[in-house]
C-alpha cells in the first residue's frame, strides 16, 4: 500500500468534518497505542528470551569449566600414575645406575646459562637399601665451574631408613664410559661421616655431595679420547657394598 501524500491529506481535510477527523485521529492513536503495546510485549518477550539464553550460556560455560577441571585433574592423575609405573619398571636395586646424556653440547651451554642440572632416576643399593639419586652439572659447579663436568650423589628418604646403618659410609665410583673401546675414566668418592649429606634423611632429600671436578671438558670433548660420540656421553655410578 502506497504511503499517503500531502494532497491526500488535504483532500481528507476538505472532505471530512471536524468530528470525523477527530474520530479518525482517535482511531489512529488507538491503533498506534495497540501497536506500541504489541511491540512492548514483543520486546519484553525478546528480553526474557535473551536473559534465558544468557543464563543457559552461563550454565554451559560453568559446566564446561567444571568438565575441563575434571579432565585436567584426571590428566594429572594419569601422568602421576604413568610416572610411578615408569619408575617402578626402571628402578634398580643393585647400587648401580646409568645416565646417558644426548645433546651434550647444547645441554652444557644451557647449564652455563642457568638451566637445571640433570638427574638420574632413583635407585637403591639393594632391596630394602639406601635410596639415592645422581646429579650431573655439565658446565661444572664450585671449583669445576666452566672447566669440568661435576657429578654428585645424594641420599633420599627411603622406606627402610630405620633399619639401615647411619651415617652412610659406602664408597661410590663415578665412571665416564669410553665409547671407543678405550679405558673408562673413574673417580672413587668416599663419604665424610661427619657431613650432614650422609646422615639419616629427615627431609625428602639430603644435600648433594660428590666431585665438582670429576672430569675436564677438554678431556670429554677431545675426539681422540672417545668419551663423546654422536654428541652423547654416558656415566655409570656404582655404590659399593662396603666403605
Amino acid at each position: 500500500m502506497a504511503e499517503p501524500s500531502v494532497s491526500d491529506f488535504q483532500q481528507w481535510m476538505e472532505q471530512t468534518s471536524e468530528d470525523e477527523r477527530s474520530r479518525d485521529v482517535a482511531e489512529c492513536i488507538l491503533r498506534l497505542f495497540d501497536a506500541s503495546e504489541s511491540l512492548e510485549r514483543s520486546n519484553c518477550s525478546l528480553n526474557l528470551d535473551v536473559a534465558l539464553m544468557k543464563r543457559t550460556l552461563r550454565d554451559h560455560q560453568r559446566h564446561f569449566q567444571q568438565s575441563q577441571n575434571v579432565i585436567f585433574q584426571q590428566e594429572a592423575t594419569i601422568a602421576a600414575l604413568q610416572d610411578r609405573v615408569y619408575h617402578l619398571k626402571n628402578v634398580c636395586y643393585d647400587g648401580v645406575t646409568f645416565i646417558e646424556i644426548a645433546g651434550y653440547r647444547q645441554k652444557k651451554y644451557a647449564s652455563g646459562c642457568g638451566s637445571p642440572c640433570i638427574y638420574s632416576h632413583d635407585f637403591y643399593t639393594e632391596r630394602k637399601g639406601y635410596r639415592m639419586c645422581v646429579q650431573v652439572n655439565l658446565n661444572g659447579d664450585g671449583n669445576g665451574k666452566g672447566t669440568h663436568l661435576s657429578v654428585y650423589i645424594f641420599l633420599k628418604e627411603g622406606p627402610d631408613d630405620s633399619y639401615l646403618s647411619w651415617p652412610f659410609q659406602r664408597r661410590v665410583t663415578f665412571t665416564l664410559l669410553n665409547q671407543a673401546g678405550k679405558d673408562h675414566f673413574s673417580d672413587v668418592f668416599r663419604p665424610d661421616p661427619a657431613s650432614p649429606s650422609f646422615q639419616k634423611p629427615v627431609r625428602e632429600v639430603n644435600i648433594a655431595s660428590g666431585c665438582p671436578m670429576f672430569v675436564a671438558h677438554k678431556v670429554i670433548e677431545d675426539p681422540e679420547e672417545g668419551f663423546l660420540r654422536n654428541d652423547t656421553i654416558a656415566i655409570k655410578v656404582t655404590v659399593h657394598e662396603s666403605a
